[in-house]
């Protein structure tokens, strides 16, 4: 990036250094939230918690894995199928 900013790696605090995959939802979900949070991190948080939230939305079976609809999964839960 033109900033010279790692777009991989969180700048400050705890995780400093550390790959956005490796810090936890809450955290990034927190700093996000913060009004003096630059536009590139903001933009990287984002990009991390759309790809967990789609890690989530997906089944492996023994046949490879399966997009499952958020609607579907909630309810079969609650059913104990899934």
């Amino acid at each position: 990036m033109s900033n010279g900013k790692d777009p991989d790696a969180f700048p400050y605090g705890t995780f400093k250094g550390k790959r956005f995959a490796d810090v936890p939802t809450r955290y990034l979900e927190t700093v996000e939230q913060a009004d003096n949070c630059d536009p590139w991190l903001r933009r990287g948080i984002e990009l991390e918690l759309r790809r967990r939230k789609k890690l989530k939305s997906t089944k492996k079976t023994m046949h490879g894995e399966i997009e499952v609809d958020p609607d579907v999964a909630s309810i079969a839960k609650k059913n104990k199928r899934f």
